[in-house]
């Protein structure tokens, strides 16, 4: 696999490594998902990620407790 998905998965990486829990998704990638596994997501703050013009809602696992 190469191109786009790659790309937004390498800076969806480097934009985990500062945020809590060290993991995200893109909105549009926890639309994709089951019910079941979308509502274990939060949807957060809008970045433009490195490299794009267009802007990606985040998305991180929703805090257990």
């Amino acid at each position: 696999m190469i191109g786009e998905p790659v790309n937004q998965a390498a800076r969806l990486c480097e934009l985990a490594k500062s945020h809590p829990g060290q993991l995200l998704a893109t909105a549009d990638t926890v639309r994709g998902a089951t019910e079941h596994e979308s509502a274990l997501w939060s949807l957060g703050e809008v970045v433009t990620l490195r490299g794009h013009d267009q802007q990606t809602r985040l998305a991180s696992p929703v805090q257990a407790g």
